[in-house]
C-alpha cells in the first residue's frame, strides 16, 4: 500500500495490457488499481477512484469527504459529489442530494459551511428524488458532471 491506493505485486500479476499499454496501471508484476482504500483495523474499505478527486483551486479534494459530512445531515439519504470546469478556480463541486424530508439548498450549505474549509462547500446543490445511475446500474461522476455541464449551457 502507497498513500491510500493498493498496489499488488508477484510472479502472478500480468505482463500489462494489450494492444494499448498502461504502465502506471499494470506492467510485468505489478498492478496498481485506481481504487482508494481506507484501512480500518484489519480491514479496509473502498471509498473511492483516484480519477475522482477534484482540483479547486490548485487544492485537491476526494468528493467522498464532502459525501459523508452532508449524510450527518438529518433527513439525508444519499448524496454524490463531483466536480465541473470553473472559469477561474479549474473546478467547482456540485452536490446531488436525495433527502427525506426535503432539505432546502441553504440548510445543506449552512451544514458545510459548519463543518467543512470554505473551499470545499460545494458551489451548487441539487435535491433530487433518485440518484441516477448508468444501465450498469452505477454513479459514475464524470458521467453526472457532463449532464450538469450541459444541462447548463443550453
Amino acid at each position: 500500500l502507497q498513500n491510500d491506493r493498493i498496489e499488488i505485486t508477484g510472479t502472478n500479476v500480468g505482463d500489462g495490457y494489450f494492444p494499448d499499454q498502461d504502465p502506471e496501471t499494470l506492467q510485468t508484476g505489478r498492478f496498481k488499481p485506481g481504487d482508494l482504500v481506507r484501512w480500518l483495523g484489519d480491514s479496509a474499505q473502498l471509498y473511492g477512484r483516484a480519477s475522482d478527486f477534484v482540483n479547486i483551486a490548485g487544492k485537491k479534494l476526494h468528493p467522498s469527504l464532502v459525501e459523508e459530512h452532508i449524510r450527518k445531515l438529518a433527513g439525508v439519504i444519499e448524496v454524490i459529489a463531483f466536480g465541473v470546469p470553473s472559469p477561474n478556480r479549474n473546478e467547482d463541486l456540485v452536490a446531488l442530494v436525495m433527502s427525506n424530508p426535503p432539505v432546502s439548498r441553504q440548510t445543506l450549505e449552512a451544514h458545510c459551511r459548519a463543518g467543512l474549509a470554505d473551499w470545499q462547500v460545494p458551489r451548487d446543490f441539487e435535491i433530487v428524488k433518485e440518484l441516477p445511475v448508468n444501465a450498469r446500474g452505477k454513479i459514475k461522476r464524470s458521467d453526472l458532471a457532463a449532464e450538469y455541464v450541459a444541462t447548463r449551457s443550453k
